[in-house]
């Protein structure tokens, strides 16, 4: 018998046999060398055992274990729980050994703390403590992304004690599975590949982790419209009514409907008349812009006689996904304004140097718009035309004492105008005034002023006066006034006070032939209640021919139509190399709408540290403004950043 402490002092121990008969043997061997390194150990949940239904195996893994004297044993709460393992393999230099022990089920609780230790005669070593392993199953839910004609790819993962996975109703025939270990919890994957038709239809999949052993469920589900951001159940409707052709000739007239969004081919069109839903008589092929929005026709055959009577037609539009739709209506109009039909008649100096003459017919003062107009030549009808209407005559007939009338058809009603040709006729100097430019919206809603222009052609340059007047018949000040050769240009200011508030102006104009001074007039209405804008992101839209990203802030609701949306690059307004654009508002039900749009470069666009503000302003009671982090929208200062 050989005590502890001199064990540890021994170096080599010999082993002598002696025997009358037959030579002495003896053999030596090392008790103990130099130290070596000290081993690693490690605890662990046993995969290979879970996969055999064992739920809970632990493995002690100890490695460069270098010595012989040692021995393992797992521990519950720093207590031994099981016996020792001495059976480590007599192996020269380092080795590795692994040890396995099944938790007993009193001890399956929540708190419970287990590890592995490897003890010697002078020294121990520990692995880490594992307990957090009885623990409720936790899932989540991830879109793989995948290409549009492709299976749409769902990921499920659970974690937990010993957690199982499932899909519910049935799962599409593809599933991978896996289950893997940690430390400590045990980690289940399933991946299903939807087919698009059942993915696109809306229908939800449920995804089920269970954990028998601890009897807990979770199901988390998803579908395309869980993951359908609401931006895009926001879509732009317009109506418009029949042409004027078929309601004059027709037993049936088409009605048509625009739409204006994103995906729009996850929203169904419904057509009512007074109320009814009618079939839709077809639609037009889907048109994608380059901002990424895309346009959708859809057309309704209505009879003469319903448009005659006054109803109300509706064009509807709706996501799938949303329980909010969008709407316009029309009907025929009760307000018929009729037009004033005048022949604008050639100037001497055409007269003299053309052997082709051109009559004007102006056509003014109507609504709704729609108008047919066409020419008669001694009451024999010529040629169609819209809004201005021009003909040409040749000189000959000029010469030869013709009659020409001009025909203005407004929802059944002609309006004509004649003029008869004759060579004695004296024309007077053909004069032009009109508008060359409103005050600028950045101008009058930003400065508080802004400029109108008024530009006069004229043939004779025998001008005798050209100033601006107020409805008073007051003289103006004018801020420029020129004269280049035909062309004479005169300016005037104008501030946002008199502005907002409604403004009348003439421009006029007097010249030796003319009895008295031709008049222009320019007049911004007010009094209407103004409503303010409402704002809206769309997505941001990569160009990877151009390597450039469209951002475009939607702009709707608002009264009057003048309207300016900027954009500013890091609070600073955006530099003349950005390519800014704002579209010509567009009415709807009484309001009007825009876009604007800003074009970044893709690496600019990736810089994080970049933000991009997009501010609308209004004469509405303050400015509006639109608000996003990561495209999420909020009240607060325009913000856009990526």
């Amino acid at each position: 018998m050989i005590s502890s402490q001199r064990w540890r002092n021994l170096r080599t121990i010999t082993c002598e046999a002696k025997h009358k008969c037959f030579p002495t043997t003896k053999r030596t061997i090392t008790v103990s060398g130099p130290a070596g390194p000290a081993p690693t150990v490690e605890i662990k949940r046993s995969l290979s055992d879970l996969l055999k239904g064992n739920s809970l195996v632990l493995e002690c893994v100890i490695t460069q274990l270098s010595s012989n004297d040692y021995y393992v044993t797992f521990q519950h709460n720093e207590k031994d729980i099981s016996e020792k393992y001495f059976e480590i393999a007599k192996t020269p230099g380092s080795h590795s050994i692994t040890k396995r022990f099944s938790i007993p089920e009193k001890l399956w609780k929540q708190g419970e703390e287990f590890s592995c230790v490897v003890k010697g005669l002078s020294s121990s070593f520990r692995s880490k403590l594992i307990g957090s392993i009885f623990v409720e199953p936790s899932v989540e839910l991830l879109l793989v992304p995948s290409e549009e004609s492709k299976p749409q790819r769902v990921l499920c993962s659970g974690r937990g004690f010993n957690p199982e996975i499932k899909w519910l109703p049935d799962s599409p025939q593809v599933q991978i599975k896996n289950k893997s270990v940690t430390n400590e919890h045990v980690i289940v994957t399933s991946e299903i590949h939807i087919p698009q038709d059942q993915w696109k239809s809306g229908k939800v999949f449920i995804c089920e982790v269970s954990d028998q052993s601890l009897n807990k469920i979770i199901r988390r589900n998803i579908s395309v419209c869980s993951v359908t951001p609401a931006s895009s159940h926001i879509v732009a409707v317009y109506i418009e009514g029949p042409p004027l052709q078929e309601i004059q000739n027709e037993d049936k007239v088409t009605v048509s409907c625009l739409l204006v969004g994103t995906h729009l081919d996850d929203f169904a069109i419904t057509w009512k008349v007074d109320g009814q839903a009618q079939p839709p008589f077809s639609s037009g092929t889907l048109v994608r812009h380059s901002n990424g929005t895309e346009a959708l026709q859809s057309f309704l055959k209505v009879s003469t006689e319903d448009w005659q009577a006054f109803k109300q037609i509706f064009c509807e539009a709706k996501h799938k996904c949303a329980s909010q739709s969008y709407e316009d209506h029309i009907s025929k109009s009760r307000d018929l304004h009729e037009p004033t039909v005048k022949i604008v008649q050639p100037s001497p100096s055409e007269r003299s140097t053309s052997d082709d003459l051109t009559l004007t017919c102006l056509v003014s003062g109507f609504f709704p718009s729609a108008i047919i107009v066409h020419w008669e030549e001694n009451d024999q009808k010529d040629s169609s035309y819209t809004g201005v209407s021009q003909i040409k005559v040749a000189k000959q007939e000029w010469d030869a004492d013709q009659t020409y009338q001009c025909i203005a058809t407004h929802f059944g009603t002609s309006f004509s105008s004649f003029v008869e040709i004759t060579g004695k006729i004296y024309f007077k100097s053909h004069i032009n005034p009109f508008f060359s430019s409103c005050p600028a919206m950045k101008d009058i809603l930003l400065k508080k002023e802004g400029t109108i222009i008024c530009k006069v052609y004229i043939n004779n340059p025998s001008v005798q006066s050209l100033h601006w007047e107020n409805e008073k018949g007051e003289e103006l000040e004018a801020l420029e006034k020129t004269a280049n050769g035909k062309l004479w240009t005169i300016s005037h200011v104008v501030t946002y006070d008199e502005w907002s508030k409604g403004l009348v102006r003439y421009c006029v104009v007097g010249h030796t032939n003319l009895y008295e001074p031709l008049k222009e007039r320019y007049e911004r209405k007010a009094g209407a209640p103004t409503q303010r804008p409402s704002v809206f992101m769309l997505p941001p839209v990569e160009h990877t021919k151009t390597n450039t990203v469209t951002l475009t802030c939607f702009v709707k609701d608002f009264f009057p139509q003048e309207v300016y949306v900027s954009w500013l690059v890091d609070d600073e307004a955006a530099a003349s190399t950005y390519k800014v654009s704002t579209t010509n508002p567009v009415k709807d039900n009484g309001s009007y709408s825009v876009y604007g749009q800003i074009t970044v470069d893709i690496d600019e666009w990736k810089n994080d540290n970049l933000v991009y503000n997009c501010a609308v302003y209004h004469e509405s009671p303050s400015p509006s403004s639109f608000s996003s982090s990561s495209l999420c929208c909020s009240p607060l200062e325009p913000i856009l950043s990526r």
